[in-house]
């Protein structure tokens, strides 16, 4: 697709690489920088726009007044507090729409405020869609091949990740001799 794409940013490097890529790629951006995540300093020379999190009716406005179409969601972000977010009336409409997935996990609420952006009339794609060069190929991609025991463990690495994943818990764990030492939830 062509046409302007939006990228709503959180913080790190990402939202940026991605916002050089873009346009890179010929695609002309508007980017959300949303205040409580994002450093607005890392987008001059983009079209960019800070905007809080609970403004959600100034940030569909700011997308549609620039033709976007396309949304792609980047960048590092916490959970805020319900309080935090001084909800306009497009963003309370919104947390009514979400209701439980915002008391679940991670990937409940993404997928609802997917939704919520779908149902606004946007299409919400990956930074793979946009630019999937960005991406690191799959295999290995650096240092020794792994051994036996090694591969095991990774094996047993996936099958927690995919339990996990099953109940929106967390993202890595760390095994060693096919015990799990760690995982992050």
């Amino acid at each position: 697709m062509s046409g302007p794409v939006g990228i709503l940013a959180g913080g790190g490097d990402f939202p940026q690489r991605l916002a050089q890529a873009a346009r890179d790629a010929g695609r002309p951006v508007l980017v959300i920088v949303i205040k409580e995540f994002g450093d607005a300093a890392r987008f001059q020379g983009f079209p960019h726009e800070v905007i809080r999190l609970g403004a959600g009716g100034r940030i569909i406005g700011a997308l549609r007044q620039a033709g976007v179409k396309q949304i792609v969601l980047s960048g590092a972000a916490k959970r805020p507090s319900m309080l935090s977010l001084l909800p306009d009336m497009w963003m309370a409409g919104a947390l009514a729409r979400i209701g439980k997935a915002a008391l679940l996990g991670d990937d409940s609420i993404l997928r609802a405020v997917t939704q919520l952006l779908e149902a606004e009339g946007f299409e919400v794609i990956t930074a793979a869609q946009l630019r999937g060069d960005m991406l690191a190929a799959s295999g290995q991609l650096a240092g020794p091949q792994p051994d036996a025991a090694t591969r095991h463990d990774i094996a047993r690495g996936i099958r927690i990740l995919r339990a996990m994943a099953a109940v929106d818990v967390g993202q890595a764990c760390v095994v060693q001799q096919g015990l799990a030492l760690a995982i992050e939830a």
